[in-house]
């Protein structure tokens, strides 16, 4: 178990992990590692002006949670980045809250959560096409329902949606839209589908001939359709999961983009 913790640690650098808003809490006083690789490639940027721009970037993250009394969960990140605009260095930290309003597990019609996240981030990854930022410190409300179908001890079916409001230190608001429907096979694999969808409410379009100054003042869309694959690996006690997304749809956002992530979750006992 010491040997499996000190390369976990030692790989949290190169780990990335995305914040974790299912309306679902895990263990009570529990502290969860999560992290995964993300690699993005694109060759597009979405605009009425001749937009090739090409592009793989790869992002690391690691980040930290735990729940209280089932009812409030905590969640620290920190993401590193490499991408044609800029070399391996910081990129945002992040921290986020959620409460548990309803619970479907307990007999409400839905399970309910809201909650907010912070992030700080770097000037140069602001002005970064690859990296999605509206300032150096933005605050986004998030809300999160759905509702599982048990079999025996485990949840068989489980569908939810998050709606997201975010504002910055600089440009307009944006909105977030998900979905997201996972089949679980008894703990030990599961299976998800989802949509992702991000509004931003700016006024101007990006310009490939100036300089690139946040995606505040951008009035930009995304749609993406994604997979992913999750395996529990005993001996480790530990679960690994991969995971596709395609963009289908952008305005003023990267085209036609493809990700890989690839991602680690491992429980800490306290």
């Amino acid at each position: 178990m010491k040997r499996f913790l000190l390369w976990i640690v030692a790989l949290l650098p190169a780990l990335v992990s995305g914040t974790e808003l299912a309306p679902w809490f895990g263990e009570s006083f529990q502290l969860d590692l999560r992290g995964s690789v993300y690699l993005q490639q694109f060759t597009f940027i979405a605009t009425k002006q001749p937009n090739r721009y090409s592009s793989f970037d790869q992002f690391y993250t690691a980040s930290l949670s735990t729940n209280v009394m089932d009812i409030v969960n905590g969640e620290a990140e920190l993401t590193l980045a490499n991408t044609r605009h800029r070399s391996f260095g910081f990129d945002n930290v992040r921290f986020t809250g959620r409460t548990l309003v309803w619970d479907d597990i307990t007999g409400d019609l839905l399970s309910l959560t809201v909650g907010a996240t912070v992030t700080a981030a770097n000037r140069c990854a602001v002005d970064d096409l690859g990296s999605f930022h509206h300032g150096t410190l933005a605050l986004e409300s998030h809300l999160a329902f759905g509702r599982e179908t048990p079999c025996a001890q485990f949840w068989f079916l489980r569908w939810w949606g998050v709606l997201g409001y975010g504002i910055a230190n600089e440009g307009k608001p944006w909105f977030r839209g998900d979905l997201y429907w996972a089949r679980n096979f008894w703990d030990t694999r599961e299976i998800r589908l989802f949509v992702h969808s991000l509004w931003g409410l700016g006024d101007h379009s990006i310009k490939l001939d100036k300089k690139f100054h946040g995606y505040g003042p951008i009035k930009h869309r995304s749609v993406d359709l994604g997979i992913r694959f999750c395996s529990q690996i005993d001996c480790v006690d530990s679960t690994l999961s991969f995971e596709y997304v395609r963009r289908l749809h952008a305005l003023n956002f990267p085209k036609y983009a493809n990700v890989f992530m690839f991602r680690i979750f491992y429980p800490l006992g306290i």
